[in-house]
Parts: structure tokens; sequence; C-alpha cells
């Protein structure tokens, strides 16, 4: 499954995932520079598929990766943002397609998960960061792209669907809605292990290690020094 999620700010790097099930994000490098330990460790877990969006991408190229990736992590499924960038305004922006046209030639269903809210538990741009938020989640349907016989017919779904399920999820009032335990609405990942290149694990022990002398390194020299 493809879930569909609107990006607003740095608390969707983990609401969506708890939302979904334990998804694996799709996310481009830059992330790096804004979250280089939680980026460190997503990529370790490969919870997170990194990617240098540029301009005049090769699309085939970019689907083939996602492809790949999936198959590394193929019981959890993917969270885009289809709206290309962070967007807190009321209304969403117009669908990219890069991700809609992996998902009809590799015919994976999606839906649409959109959460009102998220800015209030955590908001990068004005520096704060909150407990005890209520986020309202709403899902669309699920969409499956072998129901339609052109990319253009499916495009046009997926956008009309993700347009509504923004107007209900930002229109509903939370006390309202009904509480709910993630993951809401969608298939639940069956978490069978999947194979992981020896490299990874190795890395995964590298890091522990550089972490544990890091931490130790300051009692070492209080006391020796």
């Amino acid at each position: 499954m493809v879930y569909l999620c609107n990006h607003r700010s740095w608390a969707d790097f983990f609401i969506d995932q708890v939302v979904t099930g334990g998804s694996s994000y799709l996310a481009r490098l830059m992330v790096w520079i804004g979250t280089p330990v939680s980026s460190l460790y997503a990529w370790l877990s490969h919870s997170t598929w990194f990617f240098n969006r540029k301009r005049g991408i090769d699309r085939a190229a970019f689907a083939k990766f996602m492809d790949t990736e999936w198959a590394r992590r193929p019981t959890f499924g993917m969270i885009a943002y289809p709206e290309g960038t962070r967007n807190q305004d009321k209304d969403p922006l117009p669908l990219k397609t890069g991700v809609l046209q992996f998902a009809f030639e590799y015919k994976r269903p999606v839906q649409c998960v959109i959460t009102a809210g998220k800015e209030s538990v955590c908001n990068e741009k004005k520096l704060t960061a909150r407990l005890a938020q209520t986020v309202v989640t709403e899902c669309s349907a699920v969409i499956d792209p072998a129901a339609f016989d052109t990319q253009d017919k499916f495009v046009a779904e997926v956008r009309k669907a993700f347009a509504e399920t923004w107007k209900l999820a930002y229109g509903a009032k939370s006390e309202d809605c009904v509480a709910y335990e993630p993951p809401m609405d969608v298939p639940h990942p069956t978490f069978q292990s999947a194979c992981e290149p020896a490299k990874v694990k190795t890395m995964r022990i590298a890091t522990v290690i550089i972490a544990l002398v890091a931490a130790a390194l300051p009692f070492y020299r209080r006391r020796f020094v």
C-alpha cells in the first residue's frame, strides 16, 4: 500500500508512521541536514528510503528505486507526501505525479491518509513542541490502479480523493470524532522479517560501538586526565 499523507511539520515523521502501522517513509536526502541522528537510524533500520530530488529526474529510474526498496521491506507499505513540500495552508497543493506514476505502473494500491493538527504537536517553523495534543485522521477508500485503463484516470481519481479526504479531516471537530488506536482503517502489516544485507547489520553494530565510545569518553577524560 502507498499511503499518501499531508506534509505539515517534522511531527509527520513519527505520527504518520504510527497511524499507518509502521510504513516506510519516502524522503529526500536533504532531510539528513535537519535531522541527522534520526536519519541515520532511519537509514540503518530501512524505515526511510532516501532519494536525491532534482529537476529532470528519470521517472523510470525513480520508480525502479522505489520498487527495489519496497522489496527489502515488503510487508509495511510506503508513506509519501505527494504535494512535494511542507504545506501548512488550509488547502492542499496540486499533487506531484512521480509516486502516482510508480503506483500505476507497478500496480500498488494507494490510500489517502490526512491527519489534521500535526503541527500542534511539533512545529519547527515556530520552534514549538507540545504534549497531549489531539490530531484528527481521515482515510479515503483504497484506490486500486488495476481498476483504471489509463494513468490519467487513475491520477485524477487520486487527486479527487486527496482533496475530499483533506476536507473531511480539516472540517472535523475533534470532540465529535471517535478516539482510535493506530493504525487507523489501514491494513495491518504482517511484521514478517525481510532479508537485510550483511552491511546493514555491520553498520548497526559499528554505530552502537561508536555511540558507546563517545558516551564514555567524557568520563574517561575526567578520571584520567
